[in-house]
């Protein structure tokens, strides 16, 4: 079963600006009419009971994470919000894949048409690269707050695994998981020493899970240009940029950050 003929659904995850929210939702339903829609929210309860008021026809659901943890924490862990919503919620959803989708994440394209054409034995990452060449410079695992963390998550991947050397991290958002990873991943134990770019790309080897590069992020020290489009810096990406890419037959149709509010009416006019 791959991803060509597979049930894929999209886990959409935000936390407020809900005028932004209805917009990216729109532009998503139009270019996936057949991929069902959930909401994992990560925003506060009372933030969570105006998507409800809101937004929540747009969903098939809307999950709220129940672990009172704070903003800064869900976004480093995606990939335990993720492994909850299916522990929760997910395990009874009829899918064989989930794209999980940030809110500030902007594709003019169908999902499947983007993204590489995985199976159930392979999860699809951004910016796949050799752990080895960039862990000696990589916020994540060698800046002094952020390197104990990292060798105290390889420390117990070693000794619950066998992982001695991971071979690859990521970096980015829209991971694609197959059922078969998420069935593993939810039995396995939550780590929270360090980020999602890490843990899954450890957790996916440590299960025989093969990593494919989904190619929406230029990698690892990319050339600026190409940053311009996708990036993890927190630049946001102009919608001059965007206009451009559009108005040419092979241009990008991935974008990222793009917080700000884009229509769908506008990016069909393009």
């Amino acid at each position: 079963m791959d991803l060509s003929i597979g049930k894929a659904i999209i886990l959409f995850r935000f936390h407020g600006d809900f005028d932004v929210v209805k917009e990216r939702v729109k532009t998503l339903q139009y270019f996936n009419p057949d991929l069902s829609m959930y909401g994992l929210f990560g925003g506060s309860e009372g933030d969570f009971n105006e998507a409800n008021s809101q937004i929540v026809h747009m969903f098939e659901n809307i999950w709220f994470y129940p672990k009172g943890k704070d903003k800064d924490w869900k976004w480093i862990h995606g990939d335990l919000m993720a492994k909850q919503w299916f522990k929760d919620f997910g395990h009874s959803i009829d899918f064989d894949f989930v794209f999980s989708y940030e809110y500030d994440l902007l594709t003019v394209a169908p999902l499947k048409d983007i993204y590489p054409n995985i199976d159930q034995d392979s999860i699809a990452l951004s910016a796949v690269t050799e752990l080895s060449k960039v862990k000696d410079w990589w916020y994540w695992t060698s800046h002094e707050n952020m390197k104990p963390k990292y060798l105290e998550f390889k420390e117990h991947m070693k000794t619950k695994y066998g992982l001695v050397e991971q071979k690859y991290a990521s970096l980015g958002p829209g991971a694609l998981f197959s059922r078969k990873f998420m069935e593993k991943f939810a039995d396995a134990e939550d780590t929270e020493w360090t980020i999602e770019e890490v843990t899954l790309p450890a957790y996916a080897e440590v299960f025989g899970f093969k990593l494919v590069d989904h190619g929406m992020h230029p990698g690892f020290n990319a050339p600026k240009q190409k940053e311009k489009l996708f990036n993890c810096l927190g630049n946001e990406v102009s919608l001059s940029d965007i206009d451009y890419q559009l108005s040419v037959t092979d241009g990008v149709r991935a974008f990222h950050p793009v917080k700000y509010k884009v229509a769908l009416e506008e990016l069909m006019l393009k």
